[in-house]
């Protein structure tokens, strides 16, 4: 295995004791920025080929977490970086399996196709925001230890995003529900026109669907509200005054998108 720092994939297989199927494993994977080994390099319009290992349990793709594991594993020149949610989503339903780090890491790990199938199930359910559901806030209650854990970690990497984010208890038309206030940091930029708000909102809405995701993989048995709450709301207010806060740390560089194959956003792998 190699010497390299631990990875986030590493710590999450520490910290579940090498449990592949452990919640904080399968959210590390799914955001995860993974070298994935293909037959061929990237066509013009951007498909992938990945490259499969005919084993006994099926084909089987290979990626890496990792340029200095896939170069310790062998691999080619021939790779691209992708997300790991996007590869999931990629190789979800095509009857494959995926091996992440084989031999080269503490997180060596391998997920069979119907493993892939439940992660990308798991990654496309749609999270619904709590505005407007969300009455009176209180302490949190039942908030089990696993979801606190996952939470301060998702939390922490959305730093460029996130300034505050406080659990409590709110009062729901279903009841009390665990929920989680969250406060938008300032970025400066003017927020005027329908271009600007149109990505906002779709920023909020990719941060209502990681940190709900991360939720459900660690408490499947728990719902959590996530509403954002605007810094002279009453409901931060609140929050501050009653919730439990999560230490945000500010971002030390504004995150570029990556412009090798898979990593833009608004352009997904494609299976070839």
């Amino acid at each position: 295995m190699t010497d390299a720092p631990e990875t986030p994939l590493d710590r999450a297989m520490r910290l579940a004791g090498g449990d592949v199927a452990d919640g904080r494993v399968v959210d590390a994977l799914l955001n995860a920025r993974l070298c994935l080994l293909l037959k061929e390099a990237p066509g013009e319009d951007g498909a992938l080929s990945p490259l499969m290992l005919e084993l006994e349990a099926g084909p089987t793709a290979l990626a890496f977490d990792d340029e200095a594991r896939l170069a310790a594993f062998g691999g080619g020149e021939d790779y691209a970086e992708v997300p790991g949610r996007a590869l999931i989503g990629m190789l979800a339903g095509q009857g494959v399996n995926l091996a992440v780090n084989p031999g080269v890491a503490p997180s060596e790990l391998f997920h069979g196709a119907e493993a892939l199938d439940w992660m990308a199930q798991v990654s496309a359910a749609e999270a619904q925001g709590a505005e407007g559901r969300i009455e009176a806030l209180s302490a949190p209650r039942g908030a089990s230890e696993a979801l606190i854990s996952a939470l301060d970690v998702k939390l922490a990497a959305l730093g460029a995003w996130l300034s505050e984010a406080w659990l409590v208890t709110a009062a729901t038309p279903e009841g009390p529900r665990l929920a989680l206030a969250l406060a938008e940091r300032e970025t400066g930029a003017p927020q005027a026109g329908r271009a600007l708000e149109a990505a906002a909102e779709a920023r909020r809405r990719a941060v209502v669907l990681a940190v709900s995701e991360s939720a459900r993989l660690a408490d499947p048995e728990t719902s959590l509200e996530v509403f954002f709450a605007p810094a002279d709301a009453p409901a931060l207010a609140a929050a501050r005054r009653t919730g439990l806060g999560f230490e945000i740390p500010e971002p030390e560089a504004p995150a570029v998108p990556g412009a090798a194959p898979g990593m833009d956003p608004s352009r997904p792998p494609k299976l070839r």
